[in-house]
C-alpha cells in the first residue's frame, strides 16, 4: 500500500503546533525595529520570545529610539484587577500575621526572580480574612503549601475546569 498523504496543506495547519500561544495574544507584543520591547510600568523587557529581567544596563526611554514601550501581561492584570490565583488566609492570629506575610513575600521574591510575570498582585485584608491575588496559579498553590508546611493548619486547593483562578484556602486554626 502507498503512503497516505494529508489533504491539508502546511499553510492550513500553521499555528496549531505545540508552541502556539492560542488565545494568549497579550504574551507577544509588537516588535520594534531594535527588537526590544520594554514594559513601561515595571521595566522588564521582551526578547527571545519571553519576558525577562533587565540584567543588562538599565534602559531609559531616551537611550534607544527604536525601543517599543508597552505594558507586560502581569502589569495589565494588576491594572485590570484580574488574577490567576487566589489564596484566602483564615484565622491568622495577630502574633502570626507578620510571619505569614513574610512567607508570602519570600514566595513572591523567589517566583519573581525566576519569572518576572509571576507576582503577588495585591493583598486585601478584611477582618480576620486576608486575600492574596497572584498572576500565576502555581504561585498561589506554592504560597498555600509553604504556609501549611510552616504553620500547619488546613489547606484546600480548588482547581477550576474553566479559565478561572485556582482557589486556595489556608486556615491557620490549629487542628
Amino acid at each position: 500500500m502507498g503512503r497516505r498523504t494529508s489533504r491539508t496543506s502546511s499553510k492550513s495547519r500553521q499555528g496549531f503546533g505545540r508552541n502556539t500561544l492560542k488565545g494568549m495574544g497579550v504574551m507577544r507584543p509588537a516588535r520594534s525595529k531594535s527588537g526590544l520591547v520594554v514594559c513601561k510600568v515595571c521595566g522588564i523587557y521582551f526578547t527571545g520570545k519571553r519576558w525577562v529581567h533587565s540584567t543588562k544596563a538599565k534602559i531609559s526611554k531616551t537611550e534607544e529610539a527604536g525601543t517599543h514601550f508597552t505594558v507586560c501581561p502581569a502589569c495589565r492584570m494588576e491594572k485590570d484587577r484580574a488574577c490567576e490565583g487566589e489564596v484566602v488566609l483564615r484565622n491568622i492570629s495577630p502574633k502570626q500575621k507578620q510571619e505569614v506575610l513574610a512567607v508570602i513575600r519570600r514566595c513572591h521574591a523567589i517566583a519573581f526572580a525566576r519569572d518576572p510575570l509571576e507576582r503577588v498582585l495585591r493583598v486585601e485584608e478584611r477582618g480576620k480574612t486576608t486575600r492574596v491575588l497572584t498572576s500565576e496559579n502555581q504561585l498561589a498553590v506554592r504560597i498555600g503549601r509553604e504556609l501549611k508546611q510552616a504553620f500547619k493548619g488546613t489547606l484546600d486547593i480548588r482547581w477550576s475546569r474553566n479559565d478561572e483562578p485556582v482557589y486556595v484556602v489556608w486556615d491557620g486554626a490549629r487542628v
